[in-house]
């Protein structure tokens, strides 16, 4: 088993992938499944992810980094193994709470004991995310990021390379995977593969840099 710092050591933000070496599925298998197990509030499981493993899925995706504002990651897209586009359902429902509440019954997992109860707990939660400025879109949008943080360190462990990406066009994307009528909107994306050879970020050419411990961590 491999040390977990050494693990997140290993890691950093790949700028450049060698395009020749693809993920076996048994590992990428591995990389899905720590996405399903990643917690998120109240078990409400409102990430959706899709996944692009041909070039012609990811050459879509990359599409979305067109413009010269984003230019400078579409080879992170295009040129990786995998790639996969977080998004986020924009509202929690009743038939939402109603679908969670039955996978909890079903689970033997009801922590506030009747059914109704757990019900009113939940819709409880998601009113008071609603009485904030965009309170249920932003609270949903959190949780993929509490999925990222599985992710990216999850292939860390298997020395899969990721790269976190924001800087691409939001709008795009979203028409070109439908997303509106899914009740979607894009979070983020994500690029996995291997380092190329060539990338001048790794860690043993650019040594990480933190601010110190004492200016970042507090004790109460």
């Amino acid at each position: 088993m491999t040390n977990f710092i050494d693990d997140l050591e290993w890691r950093y933000t790949t700028k450049a992938y060698d395009p020749t070496k693809k993920i076996s599925d048994e590992d990428f298998n591995f990389i899905l499944k720590s996405l399903d197990l990643a917690p998120s509030s109240i078990n409400s499981q409102p990430t959706r992810y899709f996944i692009a493993s041909s070039q012609e899925s990811i050459n879509r995706i990359a599409e979305s980094a067109n413009a010269p504002a984003y230019e400078y990651n579409r080879a992170k897209i295009s040129k990786a193994s995998h790639v996969i586009v977080f998004t986020s359902k924009v509202d929690y429902t009743k038939d939402d709470i109603t679908k969670l509440v039955k996978l909890e019954q079903d689970s033997n997992r009801l922590p506030f004991g009747s059914v109704d109860e757990l019900s009113t707990r939940y819709a409880g939660v998601v009113e008071v995310k609603g009485k904030q400025p965009n309170g249920v879109p932003v609270w949903l949008s959190k949780q993929a990021y509490i999925s990222l943080g599985v992710l990216i360190s999850a292939a860390a462990t298997l020395r899969i390379d990721s790269t976190i990406i924001g800087g691409i066009d939001f709008d795009i994307l979203s028409d070109s995977l439908d997303l509106s009528s899914k009740g979607l909107a894009v979070d983020l994306v994500v690029s996995l593969g291997y380092r190329s050879p060539d990338d001048l970020n790794t860690p043993d050419k650019t040594k990480k840099s933190r601010l110190p411990m004492s200016e970042r961590f507090f004790t109460l």
